[in-house]
């Protein structure tokens, strides 16, 4: 089942069960599939799906449920960072990457590790459905919790009046 598609120059990576990878077309115009994770001996954790993929910079980003595999388009190369918990979606905001992981918060990548930006009990109870920065002021907009305000990594509920409506239903 392809779980996640994207498409970058002349490669349109997937993701699926057990499997990333990308099509490519052959000499004869026949799209053809390479599999990543056969091709570079990733070894993958049991039932693993991918969910997201990112293009950043000469990198490709694969997203599953609990790694994010960096594939270097250039090198051929892959690394990973796992988590023990759930790993929600990745963010690129205005260049830079994040990504939430369910009981521990909001993460940024840097160098290719994770390093933690907010352990707010917001990001570590609430699934952030989205991430955004408008007029260099960082949102997350919460799917149960409502939109909050970044002020050097503190969530901030805003005070306005959507997030009475956005507090009584569940936004995905």
């Amino acid at each position: 089942i392809l779980r996640s598609v994207l498409s970058v120059e002349n490669s349109i990576y997937s993701g699926c069960y057990m499997d990333f990878g990308y099509w490519e077309y052959d000499k004869n115009k026949v799209l053809t599939y390479i599999s990543l994770s056969r091709e570079l001996g990733v070894p993958l954790l049991e039932d693993e799906q991918f969910w997201n993929i990112i293009a950043y910079e000469n990198w490709v980003l694969f997203q599953s449920l609990n790694r994010i595999y960096f594939y270097n388009i250039v090198e051929k190369s892959v690394h990973f960072i796992e988590s023990k918990n759930t790993i929600h979606k990745i963010f690129d905001v205005q260049g830079e990457l994040y990504y939430q992981v369910l009981g521990e918060g909001l993460f940024a990548i840097k160098d290719g590790e994770g390093v933690l930006k907010s352990g707010a009990s917001i990001f570590r109870d609430d699934v952030i459905t989205s991430l955004y920065e408008k007029d260099n002021v960082m949102y997350s907009v919460m799917r149960e919790g409502g939109i909050f305000r970044l002020r050097n990594n503190i969530p901030l509920l805003l005070d306005i009046e959507a997030n009475k409506v956005l507090r009584e239903v569940s936004v995905y």
